[in-house]
């Protein structure tokens, strides 16, 4: 089973609605249940990163998440805000601590011009690191920067610089695009989560 973590800070349904075309269902949890035999975990959110960060605090999910996918080395995949609270911190609306999973710290996007917009939302191209390129839907005003580039898995350009679009380290996962709004190129994002839980348990 997968997991889905419902902060009430993003559309869990769309989340859903996207895995069920992929022939998964998966479960939806407000507050962490040990009697459920969960393989992987999603993590959606939209909004800031405090209010995420409190959110898994309030519902006790922090300890948790640390026990399932540092200790269990489960899967984790951080969707959006859910990927910059895989970070060590942000300095959105002040300094914030995250769930450190991945060493780096979340700051606001700078735009250098008019072009750049701000929050940076729409389609957008991303450069894979085995050369690949692909385009997929983006909200947000503040991006992950990596403090070993090693982890970062794809990129894409804004203000003239490469910014994380992707991070990949070990068993932990996190995109910065919409995979649930970007059709096919979002749905074989999942497929390829997906896949590799099931290449973990062979």
């Amino acid at each position: 089973m997968i997991g889905v973590i419902d902060t009430g800070l993003s559309n869990i349904q769309s989340i859903k609605e996207s895995f069920k075309l992929l022939g998964e269902e998966p479960q939806v949890f407000t507050v962490p249940d040990r009697t459920q035999e969960v393989v992987a975990w999603v993590l959606p959110g939209v909004g800031t990163f405090k209010d995420g960060m409190q959110a898994l605090k309030d519902n006790d999910w922090t300890d948790f998440l640390k026990e399932e996918i540092l200790i269990k080395k489960k899967p984790l995949l951080g969707i959006c805000l859910g990927m910059q609270l895989l970070a060590s911190g942000s300095t959105e609306y002040g300094s914030c601590e995250g769930l450190g999973f991945v060493e780096g710290k979340v700051i606001q996007l700078k735009p250098q011009s008019a072009e750049d917009h701000l929050p940076h939302m729409g389609w957008c191209d991303v450069q894979h690191r085995d050369g690949r390129v692909s385009c997929y839907y983006f909200a947000h005003s503040f991006h992950l920067v990596l403090d070993d580039v090693q982890y970062q898995e794809a990129t894409f350009v804004y203000a003239n610089e490469n910014v994380t679009a992707a991070v990949s380290k070990k068993n932990i996962y996190g995109i910065q695009f919409h995979p649930e709004k970007s059709q096919e190129e979002g749905l074989k994002v999942l497929k390829c989560f997906l896949d590799n839980i099931q290449e973990r348990k062979m």
